[in-house]
């Protein structure tokens, strides 16, 4: 089963333009504060624009232009407020969730794709490669982590069948992917989650993908294993193994 959902951001940049209104002439002085326009202030000496000086005529010194606006001697207004234009993000969510019968197993080995040398267990986990407390394989060479389930459908994993095991392990993958961009075959260009369903290249109700220059429709896993769906693997993904009804068995993919 597949589920899809989608997640929508909005950003708005809201930009304030300052002015000067007006300058204090004689800051900290026992007389009433007197206030010249930006302009004469200037002409007299007591703002250097160039600089970022505001001069303090009482103590005789220079402070920064932001010193002076924040003890008032400078005093700003608000010429303007400016927005750009709406971005909207999009991201879509696709929930793979499969069921799969297995017999019992213990895993012997691991690949190690660096070397492509089968290590045994006791390796494997050493170099990080098996975690059993996980359940999961670390390709070193890509650094891709998947569930252990799947490395042993790639045959990454040497493994040893409980033949003599009642029944069977059921396992319920749930695998949940974060979708950056859908490609669209036929006019050769990357699409957002909510522009694929849109243009029918994405069910939303199965997650199917539509090959736009064959016509095929493809599950969504297949069109992620092929590149047509960009998307990430989230780290909630999980593997639950549970026994056959009435079997007793058990996994054996722990250390």
């Amino acid at each position: 089963m597949t589920e899809t959902e989608e997640i929508i951001e909005t950003e708005v940049e809201e930009t304030v333009t300052m002015m000067i209104v007006g300058v204090v002439t004689n800051p900290d002085s026992q007389w009433d504060e007197e206030v010249v326009s930006m302009q004469e202030a200037v002409a007299a000496g007591i703002l250097d624009l160039a600089q970022g000086l505001y001069y303090n005529s009482t103590t005789g010194q220079y402070v920064s232009m932001v010193d002076a606006m924040n003890k008032g001697y400078v005093k700003m207004g608000h010429a303007k407020v400016s927005k750009s234009e709406e971005k909207v993000n999009s991201v879509g969510i696709i929930t793979i969730r499969t069921t799969r019968e297995t017999m019992p197993y213990t895993v012997q080995g691991a690949m190690d794709t660096n070397s492509g040398k089968m290590l045994d267990r006791q390796k494997a986990i050493s170099k990080g490669i098996l975690n059993t407390v996980d359940g999961t394989y670390l390709d070193l060479r890509s650094g891709t982590k998947m569930l252990m389930g799947d490395a042993v459908d790639k045959e990454l994993f040497e493994v040893e069948f409980d033949m003599n095991a009642e029944g069977t392990i059921h396992e319920e993958v749930l695998k949940t992917y974060s979708v950056h961009a859908v490609y669209d075959r036929k006019k050769r260009r990357n699409l957002k989650f909510h522009e694929a369903v849109a243009e029918g290249i994405i069910d939303q109700g199965t997650g199917d993908y539509v090959d736009t220059s064959s016509g095929e429709t493809m599950s969504a896993e297949t069109a992620i294993n092929k590149g047509y769906i960009k998307a990430t693997l989230n780290k909630d993904s999980k593997e639950k193994s549970t026994s056959g009804a009435g079997s007793g068995a058990t996994p054996k993919t722990s250390a």
